[in-house]
Parts: structure tokens; C-alpha cells; sequence
């Protein structure tokens, strides 16, 4: 069973390291979703 909630900030950076290690590697993705995060049209529950 897969259980699915909202992020918590707690998760922000094993989000990071998951997005880092599926895609290649790279640090692009996990800093998109940073700069995400911090705009101000980011709704945390739209996700």
C-alpha cells in the first residue's frame, strides 16, 4: 500500500537526493523544484 501525503519541509532534501539520483545525477531538476518552492505562486497542496 502506498500511503501519499503533503511534503513537509523535513523532506525537502531526501526530495532533493531522490530527484538527483533518478535523473542522472544532475542537480537541475532538484534545484527547479527549489526554485519552485520559493516562488510566489507555489500552493503546496496542488502538488
Amino acid at each position: 500500500m502506498v500511503h501519499i501525503r503533503m511534503e513537509h519541509k523535513s523532506d525537502h532534501e531526501q526530495v532533493s537526493q531522490l530527484n538527483y539520483e533518478a535523473f542522472g545525477n544532475r542537480e537541475d531538476e532538484s534545484k527547479l523544484i527549489e526554485r519552485i518552492r520559493a516562488s510566489e505562486g507555489f500552493i503546496p497542496d496542488r502538488i
